[in-house]
């Protein structure tokens, strides 16, 4: 399949105060491994950095080991934990340059 007819969205949301929060992002099954998920949130922290943000954040279920493994290799650490009655996440924040 052709990267171009794969289905992705990101979605953006401002976060805290000074803090740009992606709050949403999804790729279809085949299409993880191919790069999509860090060309979307490299898309996002420069759309970030046009409006003036320097900081990026986003949210990642507990569970979701290899999306959390993808964040941290491109520069979010973990700065708190959310924990609700049905889902549990960490919040990852990154300083933007």
């Amino acid at each position: 399949m052709h990267p171009r007819a794969l289905f992705s969205t990101l979605t953006l949301k401002e976060g805290f105060e000074g803090e740009h929060h992606i709050a949403t992002l999804a790729a279809m099954p085949e299409s993880r491994g191919m790069g999509i998920g860090s060309q979307l949130i490299q898309h996002a922290e420069e759309q970030a950095i046009k409006q003036g943000y320097i900081l990026s954040s986003l949210t990642v279920k507990k569970e979701n080991r290899l999306a959390a493994k993808l964040y941290a290799k491109l520069g979010y650490e973990i700065t708190s934990e959310v924990v609700k009655s049905t889902v549990s996440l960490y919040r990852m924040v990154k300083k933007l340059n």
